[in-house]
């Protein structure tokens, strides 16, 4: 492996562990987990390597243009390694260990492969490996947690299952129109089915099936056959987008899409409830953007009649008031971590459609701009938006991964009554935990508020105006979800009823320190996390190694210089 391949050394790693450390299990019980570890930190050696280099700018496909690699991969990988070292962290040595941590492994595999697809076939494979590997670890659950925890992974089985029909038959349909898996050729593909189904000859045949003039025989057949060769594409690709965009929304959460999944964490086992609320939401997260995105954003496909933004920015905005409302009623951090993930669904949606609506502007004449000034302006503004979806994502796992580690160590079943006092007995875990619950609610010092106001900006810059309203709608949200983690926060400083024990597993604290440390330096180097993600952000409406996006690198470089 060299050249643009070593990008993927990543990939390659946790995908080889993932097999070998069920192996090792069986080897040598209890070292599982200590070879699990090493594995990711293997791989988050080898991309802390790749931060510097810089033909991931330019990026490129490798292994027959099936996998992609950038910087946008990059960054997918560091959130995604991450998450793997907490959750393989938190998930003790036993019976079965050895199969939890090759599960969660497999899931982190699948989210990468969401994160370097250049195909529809690697991103289908990637999405199914990160929810069939959760729905395995909820099943495996049963032992530790009962019955119930076996039916959770029943019930989210059934609800992907639904979930990856919808995305297989939209996908299939795609493919039937396009007479391509490619995603790098993908646009242009479609931007062909539309210049097919609005050619002046079909239009003439389908003037003439509603002629009210006699016709022979043989001109009614070639008309008919005129009007099927230009329109069945169109009428095989809309519905497929239709249906593949419900599929990722379903996968990322989204209301009313999120498939019962707060009640199903509430019952799964600390690695399940990872891998279902964190690794497969990056999946689908990653995938949303590889294709929707970074490839579906003609303005076609993009606006209304026969665009996905208008769903898209319906469903962000009903599913950012449905978490950050329910998330007030939450009686235990799993189920407010829940639904705080269905309220950040919807406010990512938005800023995917006003990235996608940035990219459809480029290179159209508007308001007395020469095009050029048009193009560099919609590529800018678009690359904003996604950077700052990625900034919002990876704060959000930061956050959502330190409740998790509260929630092992301080849980004893009662719900939020366990933490009351918390800030008395052990003061230490209780400010690591106000931190985490400061980013899940998008307030300073933590980098997430710098992600919402990076969103605020890329939502007001967009004349879309269902842009503007689902925003209006997430900032109403917004503050639903503040509420309930303010309500958590005067929990932890009241004063208890009585004294208990300070009760907690030394790996879940420790990791709970430091995911708090990691979101608060977000924060305090606001400017090196927004720098960050603009360069994994930087050109992601342009498909990897194009000319298109050398010249724009080419003319972003020039103008910092």
């Amino acid at each position: 492996m060299n050249g643009l391949g070593l990008a993927l050394a990543p990939l390659v790693i946790v995908g080889l562990w993932a097999l070998l450390v069920p192996l090792a299990g069986v080897a040598a019980r209890g070292w599982s987990r200590v070879v699990a570890l090493c594995g990711v930190g293997l791989a988050l050696a080898a991309a802390a390597s790749l931060v510097g280099e810089p033909g991931l700018a330019l990026g490129g496909s490798v292994v027959g243009e099936a996998l992609v690699v950038d910087r946008l991969g990059l960054g997918f990988d560091l959130v995604v390694l991450v998450a793997l070292a907490v959750l393989i962290a938190g998930e003790p040595p036993g019976p079965g260990a050895a199969a939890r941590h090759g599960l969660v492994l497999l899931a982190g595999t699948g989210a990468l492969l969401c994160a370097h697809a250049g195909d529809l076939s690697v991103l289908v494979t990637g999405l199914e490996l990160a929810c069939l590997a959760a729905g395995a670890l909820l099943w495996l659950g049963r032992e530790a947690s009962g019955e119930a925890a076996g039916r959770a992974g029943f019930t989210w089985l059934m609800g992907q299952g639904l979930a990856a029909g919808l995305l297989w038959l939209g996908l299939g349909l795609i493919y039937g129109a396009t007479g391509t898996t490619r995603l790098a050729e993908l646009g242009g593909r479609i931007g062909a089915v539309f210049l097919r189904w609005g050619a002046s000859t079909v239009q003439a045949a389908v003037d003439l099936l509603h002629s009210s003039e006699p016709l022979g025989a043989s001109l009614i057949s070639y008309s008919r056959d005129a009007a099927v060769h230009g329109a069945a594409p169109a009428m095989l690709l809309l519905p497929g987008l239709g249906l593949a965009l419900v599929g990722l929304l379903a996968r990322l959460g989204a209301a009313p899409l999120q498939l019962l999944a707060p009640a199903v964490v509430q019952r799964g086992s600390a690695a399940a409830v990872g891998t279902t609320l964190v690794l497969v939401r990056v999946a689908a997260t990653a995938a949303m953007l590889r294709l929707f995105v970074a490839v579906l954003h003609a303005p076609r496909m993009v606006y209304a009649p026969y665009g996905w933004g208008t769903a898209a920015g319906l469903v962000g905005g009903l599913s950012a008031v449905v978490g950050g409302v329910a998330a007030v009623r939450a009686v235990d951090l799993r189920r407010l971590l829940a639904w705080a993930w269905v309220a950040q669904a919807g406010l990512m949606l938005v800023g995917m459609l006003a990235a996608a609506d940035f990219y459809a502007h480029a290179g159209a004449r508007s308001g007395g701009l020469r095009i050029s000034d048009h193009v560099d302006w919609g590529q800018a503004a678009g690359d904003a938006a996604v950077a700052a979806v990625l900034l919002c994502l990876a704060t959000h796992v930061l956050a959502s991964l330190g409740l998790l580690a509260a929630h092992a160590a301080f849980d004893r079943g009662r719900g939020l009554v366990d933490l009351v006092g918390l800030g008395r007995r052990a003061p230490g875990s209780a400010a690591a935990l106000a931190v985490c619950l400061l980013g899940l609610a998008g307030a300073p010092p933590t980098g997430a508020f710098i992600a919402r106001m990076a969103l605020l900006q890329a939502g007001l810059e967009d004349s879309n105006v269902l842009v503007r309203v689902a925003l209006v709608l997430g900032l109403i949200a917004g503050v639903g979800l503040a509420c309930a983690c303010l309500r958590v926060l005067t929990l932890l400083w009241a004063r208890p009823a009585g004294e208990e024990p300070v009760l907690g597993r030394g790996w879940a604290r420790a990791s709970l320190a430091v995911l708090a440390a990691m979101l608060l330096a977000t924060g305090l180097w606001g400017q090196v996390s927004v720098e960050a993600a603009r360069a994994a952000g930087a050109g992601a409406g342009l498909a990897p190694g194009s000319a298109a996006r050398r010249a724009w690198q080419g003319s972003d470089d020039a103008a910092s210089r």
